[in-house]
């Protein structure tokens, strides 16, 4: 009895298990390659995977990026709202730093990963139907900023980190965490930092 149980339990999990394969792979090729060397063959190989089981379950290379794009939102999504809630920054000026920090870091240590999230979110600006999942990336940034501020600020300064981001992706020489701190003063505490 006990033998029969064990293969409907795995037959079970499988299928949730070779999508979320598939998903990784087509990462990987993206971190590895860019989202123009994305292929249903290319996502087989590298999830060891048969090509036809890509193709079961994810019919076009469309869905692939879809499934891609909502596994870095819903990512992003569980790391700020974690980041906040571990830290509890009693106001903005001590958010700041920190932020900073996270900042270097996903385009230093986590470069790799970050530049395949905006490959994914970028290829929103072609395809329409991408967009709604992109602007959740949005409106998490933007309300994660609300704790501390009011509305107006909280959105200019989720564009402003997403626009910082891609800068130092492409910058020869990316700014320093004092420079992104200055930057983040002038966005969030635009009174304080107008002198300087």
């Amino acid at each position: 009895m006990t033998s029969t149980d064990k293969p409907r339990t795995r037959r079970r999990r499988d299928p949730e298990q070779r999508r979320d394969e598939v998903i990784t792979a087509a990462e990987e090729v993206i971190t590895e390659r860019g989202l123009a060397a994305l292929t249903h063959r290319a996502v087989a190989e590298k999830s060891g995977v048969t090509l036809g089981s890509t193709t079961y379950y994810f019919k076009t290379l469309d869905d692939i990026v879809v499934a891609a794009l909502q596994r870095a939102v819903d990512r992003f999504t569980t790391y700020v709202t974690e980041f906040h809630d571990r830290s509890g920054f009693a106001d903005i000026e001590e958010l700041i730093p920190a932020l900073a920090d996270e900042l270097v870091t996903s385009y230093t240590e986590h470069r790799n990963r970050t530049a395949m999230e905006f490959e994914l979110y970028t290829a929103a600006m072609r395809d329409a139907a991408l967009r709604p999942i992109a602007e959740q990336q949005m409106q998490v940034s933007t309300a994660t900023f609300a704790r501390y501020t009011d509305q107006l600020t909280a959105e200019t300064a989720a564009a402003f980190v997403s626009g910082l981001t891609v800068r130092a992706m492409t910058a020869t020489t990316p700014p320093s965490r004092e420079q992104v701190i200055a930057m983040l003063e002038r966005v969030l505490l635009p009174t304080r930092s107008s002198h300087t």
